[in-house]
């Protein structure tokens, strides 16, 4: 993996967001699910989308890649007994999304994924898929690959935690409709990360599909199927929360364009959270502009947001005064990486003191240091909080594996750089 030498600078301009890595995976689904011509507009591709793409290939999907669009034309029904193989590189919503498509039909189908995505939980989901008739061939115990699956699922009660991944819950949304009828699908634990859950929602209901909401189940009324045939991916708030703390962090101004706040968005969140630590927080036509302010200590909750972790982190430690409480991230732990362990990390490099507790992780300010030493992590959000904090140090900073952005967000270096930023190999 490639390493940058990125110089502290001030990020000043406006850009637009790239294409929202999740509603891109969300998308491609429904496209593969439609069974017939599907268009999905502006999509991002990433190492993450890419995975998902190939894997609905894998399951019949014929697709055109074609300039800001995916044409899809129609899933071709998996026959014979031959096991085909999904291979979900690193990417956990390809292979959770993907293992209910899989459980649709009758066939095996064997998926495969590196060591990381190995250790990432998912066997609620298959519980869940199991108990509507698919049968799931487990590796050995704690491990979650290689799983070879096949079915075909009936619809009715699924049951599933949302303690551990909110993507369990919004793979068997995106299956239910196409079930021969309705289904209902309840949470038996509290649900984590809600706003990925109300995007697959919103999504579901864009493609024409009638959902009930209760207070732990949701009710998909079969068999209407995805009625539209397009799909059009907004920007991703993901991506842009990267740029703005950088803004925040290194006394910059910086405004997102093309993300549009009718579609739920967990990561959004990260305005509020610069708000709290003093950022100035301008939401004008068509964008959103954060400027530095004051570097205040905050409490927040990133239960809904646990990929918000890594850069609450870095604000933390960059606060002028007084201890932040992180509080709510302990399924942050089951990321690529223990997320959480790994913005302890970062903060510490930072110069903070950090300590855990029932409230959460505390994170006390204490001398920035003139560079920093990125941490040995191929974790792509670590990698890019760790950019942001380089930003607003003394010295210029070595940041290692910066091409592992690629797995969500190809053009970040490209976009610092277009707002000012100097990084250079």
């Amino acid at each position: 993996m490639t390493a940058l030498t990125l110089l502290p600078s001030p990020l000043s301009g406006s850009l637009r967001a790239p294409p929202s890595k999740s509603y891109t995976h969300r998308g491609a689904v429904i496209g593969h699910l439609s069974r017939a011509p599907f268009e999905l507009r502006g999509p991002l591709s990433s190492e993450d989308t890419q995975a998902t793409l190939a894997g609905l290939r894998a399951l019949g999907s014929s697709i055109q890649e074609q300039k800001e669009r995916w044409v899809f034309e129609g899933a071709r029904p998996h026959r014979g007994s031959r096991t085909r193989v999904v291979r979900c590189a690193s990417s956990g919503t390809t292979f959770r999304f993907l293992l209910s498509v899989a459980a649709l039909g009758p066939n095996p189908v064997r998926f495969e994924g590196n060591s990381d995505l190995a250790r990432r939980p998912v066997g609620q989901l298959l519980e869940a898929l199991e108990a509507r008739g698919a049968h799931a061939h487990r590796p050995p115990k704690g491990r979650s690959l290689p799983v070879t699956i096949d079915g075909a699922i009936r619809p009715g009660l699924f049951e599933v935690s949302g303690a551990e991944s909110s993507q369990f819950l919004s793979s068997l949304l995106l299956v239910a409709p196409v079930l021969p009828s309705s289904s209902i699908l309840r949470i038996t634990s509290p649900l984590v990360s809600r706003p990925y859950v109300d995007a697959t929602l919103a999504a579901l209901v864009r493609q024409g599909v009638q959902v009930r909401v209760g207070t732990n189940e949701w009710e998909v009324r079969s068999p209407e199927g995805y009625v539209r045939r397009s799909f059009e991916v907004t920007g991703d708030a993901s991506s842009a929360a990267f740029l703005w703390t950088a803004a925040a962090v290194g006394e910059g101004a910086v405004e997102v364009n093309g993300i549009d706040a009718r579609w739920p968005q967990a990561d959004l969140a990260i305005l509020d959270l610069l708000a709290r630590a003093g950022a100035t927080v301008r939401r004008r036509h068509g964008g959103i502009r954060v400027e530095s302010a004051d570097h205040l200590p905050f409490q927040f909750d990133f239960t809904d947001c646990p990929d918000l972790l890594p850069l609450g982190g870095v604000l933390a430690s960059f606060s002028r005064r007084g201890t932040s409480t992180l509080r709510g991230a302990a399924h942050a732990a089951l990321k690529e990486s223990d997320r959480a362990a790994a913005t302890e990390a970062l903060a510490r490099h930072l110069g903070a003191r950090t300590q855990r507790t029932h409230r959460g992780l505390l994170v006390t300010p204490g001398a920035l240091p003139r560079s920093l030493r990125s941490l040995p992590s191929g974790d792509h959000r670590i990698i890019m909080a760790s950019a942001v904090a380089a930003l607003g140090l003394r010295e210029p900073s070595r940041i290692r594996s910066a091409d592992a952005v690629a797995k969500s967000y190809p053009g970040f270096w490209e976009a610092l750089r277009a707002l000012g930023a100097v990084a250079r190999p």
